[in-house]
């Protein structure tokens, strides 16, 4: 085990840190400026803890690829969006 595995998502530095954050950053765009965004301000009290969630969830195939912020952090790192490119990046 290294140390980054020990760290909490938000303060790793590997490719899980930088696809959470790279995605973080855009549900947050989404949230705010998108008024068809299927998050609201009003139903989002803690965005990083659902961004964590939804990341968790793109490395188990439980969560749905097909969202507006993923596929935009896909689109900022260069990555196909799917779930294989999504966990190969991730796993790297």
């Amino acid at each position: 085990m290294d140390s980054q595995s020990l760290l909490p998502i938000n303060l790793r530095t590997d490719n899980l840190g930088i696809f959470y954050a790279t995605y973080l950053k855009h549900l947050l765009d989404c949230i705010q400026f998108d008024v068809d965004y299927v998050y609201t301000k009003e139903h989002c009290k803690d965005v990083p803890a659902l961004a964590q969630k939804i990341v968790n969830g793109l490395l188990t195939g439980s969560a749905s690829k097909d969202g507006k912020a993923v596929k935009l952090a896909c689109q900022d790192l260069k990555i196909n969006h799917t779930y294989k490119a999504i966990q190969q990046f991730i796993n790297q």
